[in-house]
């Protein structure tokens, strides 16, 4: 697949939705360098869809218990990892807990909610709780976790929708989820090693459709790596440096995508796992689970020519996603910059547009008879596109919707 470059906001700025939504008044917002902390940027587009682009500074708003000190708290100066629970619940690992105040404890697990305005709009991210923290009691104490997911199946490691902890020793460790405390696995660990093949174990997501954790291999491979939930080795799949050539990113940040109706028509409903490379080359890269590459997106702080942009607050600093989530039920994604130094701790939220002509099936353009035999067909084959209510079903209501749309036209 290409990288297809003619997407998002590239080198003039940021690009219009289209007619659509500026006959509805939408008012396109500039990246300049004055906004502050908590901003909508307007809009950009990935994977032919377009989103709402907002960012906040996570350290201002997400303090945290500090376990060592009783009475004190702790920013959140870095996101390793992220997972969505839903519901605008997210889990973040840091692994800098100890860099302010000094001293303090240097590996946590929290849960963060994400908060929305009247409108629906994303309008900051808040502490919930500390599910884990590096007590040597809890078997936290070097754990240094680089990823967080959560196993939803009833066997292997995490079982019954408990944590599981992608640490820096590459090894994927079990905690349970309502509690932090350890679950065993085995005499005297609680989970096991990725280590054969993945040296260098930077996150990791569980696959319901494979029942397999897939772990991004960020050096010297740059690869995903597939484990059962026992830590039988599996399949794995080149991605970054090693699949595209002439890119030099390697993975980083993971999130699993369930192939629903809130994600990008380009991934044909079909289920897979997004990856974000590092700082050589920062890019969003999609994989159904079977390692069949979509499409990778080139991302970039500035302006760059075949970069979508997505600007830090301080624009000598580096994109490097460490952490995203995608929240199935809304199709939203959150993308959280390491961070460390100031002016890199953010946290891009991406909420997606409706598609602004349903009349238009086949995304042509064009409002015609071809879209109309095109939805009939995927109809009455039960193709989940025709969804359009979006309720898990395809039926009359969804029939209305599209012959509505049809016949007003766009």
């Amino acid at each position: 697949m290409s990288d297809d470059p003619g997407h998002g906001l590239r080198g003039g700025g940021v690009r219009s939705l289209g007619r659509a939504l500026l006959a509805a008044g939408v008012v396109m917002l500039s990246l300049g360098a004055g906004v502050s902390r908590g901003d909508d940027l307007g809009y950009i587009r990935l994977f032919e869809q377009d989103y709402r682009l907002h960012r906040f500074d996570y350290a201002s708003m997400v303090r945290y218990p500090d376990a060592k000190t009783p009475g004190g708290t702790v920013a959140l100066t870095s996101v390793t990892g992220a997972h969505s629970l839903g519901d605008g619940r997210y889990l973040v690992s840091t692994n800098t807990g100890n860099f302010l105040p000094a001293g303090s404890f240097k590996n946590y697990v929290l849960e963060v909610r994400l908060t929305l305005d009247e409108g629906g709009l994303p309008s900051g991210v808040t502490y919930v709780r500390t599910v884990l923290h590096n007590d040597p009691a809890r078997d936290g104490y070097d754990l240094d976790p680089r990823g967080v997911t959560v196993n939803t199946s009833a066997w292997g490691l995490g079982a019954g929708g408990n944590l599981v902890v992608a640490s820096a020793g590459n090894m994927l460790r079990q905690f349970d989820l309502a509690t932090g405390e350890s679950m065993d696995w085995g005499p005297g660990i609680n989970g096991f090693p990725t280590t054969s093949p993945n040296t260098s174990t930077e996150d990791a997501v569980y696959v319901p459709s494979r029942a397999m954790f897939f772990t991004s291999w960020r050096f010297p491979a740059s690869a995903v790596t597939m484990f059962s939930r026992a830590g039988r080795t599996g399949p794995a799949f080149y991605c970054g440096r090693s699949r595209y050539a002439g890119s030099a990113g390697m993975p980083v940040g993971m999130a699993y995508l369930n192939g629903g109706s809130n994600y990008p028509r380009l991934f044909d409903y079909r289920d897979g796992v997004l990856v974000a490379t590092d700082n050589n080359e920062p890019s969003l890269e999609y994989y159904e689970v079977d390692s069949r590459a979509v499409r990778r997106e080139r991302l970039s702080s500035t302006l760059q020519p075949g970069a979508t942009t997505l600007p830090l607050r301080s624009p000598e600093t580096q994109l490097w996603l460490s952490g995203i989530a995608a929240e199935h039920s809304s199709g939203r994604l959150l993308l959280f910059n390491r961070g460390v130094t100031m002016g890199a701790m953010d946290v891009f939220v991406l909420t997606p547009v409706p598609v602004p002509c349903l009349a238009d099936f086949n995304l042509d353009g064009f409002v015609d008879f071809f879209d109309f035999d095109d939805y009939m067909t995927a109809f009455e084959q039960g193709d989940p596109r025709a969804d359009y209510d979006h309720d898990g079903f395809i039926d009359f209501f969804d029939l209305d919707l599209f012959t509505e749309g049809f016949d007003v036209g766009c």
